[in-house]
């Protein structure tokens, strides 16, 4: 199986096997989120200078399609059933909805805050949208579509990460240097893990 890896307009191919660069997939300029299939067949890329996401065929590393979005995409998902692509518009200020089937897009989800990054919940009830340009972070609902919570979380965030049960998410936030770990929509923070500190019921004590 192969890894795929954005460049400054180009996506890297590495083997797994031996770890060794197959090629290089030339796509627009600024690309910033990829996401598989599960088969492996397909590669979602998106651009942001391009203003659209590139679909790569895996098996001859060629491009099968592009889908165009709103300003500047950034971070994408893909639902479980891999019938939905969520791509993170950062200058649009939105989530584009997209249906994989015929590629159309169906909706887009205003998100303010210079959104660029997403995470969705493994049972792909939720998005969690993180942004630059705020502290903020906006959780969705995808059964409507409709912002559910707004979470206060840190300066200038970027990514999220679910482990496969869902329970808690990590949260790396850029200039404070730490990664933050949440619960549930209800429960909010959780804890805050530094680098050079140890977490101890919510709070970062210096070793």
């Amino acid at each position: 199986s192969n890894i795929f890896r954005a460049g400054e307009n180009h996506v890297a191919v590495l083997r797994t096997s031996d770890c060794s660069l197959v090629g290089y997939i030339t796509v627009g300029h600024d690309p910033w989120g990829i996401a598989s299939t599960a088969d492996g067949e397909h590669c979602y890329v998106s651009c942001g200078y391009a203003d659209s996401v590139y679909i790569l065929r895996t098996s001859d590393n060629s491009i099968e399609a592009t889908i165009p979005t709103h300003g500047r995409p950034r971070d994408i998902a893909l639902s479980p059933s891999e019938d939905l692509l969520y791509v993170v518009c950062q200058v649009g200020e939105c989530v584009d909805v997209i249906r994989t089937s015929d590629r159309q897009t169906l909706t887009s989800i205003p998100v303010s805050g210079d959104p660029i990054g997403v995470a969705m919940t493994p049972d792909g009830k939720y998005l969690y949208v993180t942004g630059d340009g705020s502290d903020s972070m906006s959780i969705i609902g995808t059964a409507d579509c409709t912002i559910l919570k707004k979470l206060q979380i840190g300066n200038a965030f970027s990514h999220g990460l679910f482990p496969p049960d869902g329970s808690i998410m990590y949260i790396g936030v850029t200039y404070d240097g730490c990664v933050k770990i949440l619960g549930n929509v209800d429960v909010g923070p959780l804890a805050i893990l530094s680098p050079s500190g140890i977490v101890d019921s919510g709070n970062v004590y210096q070793p």
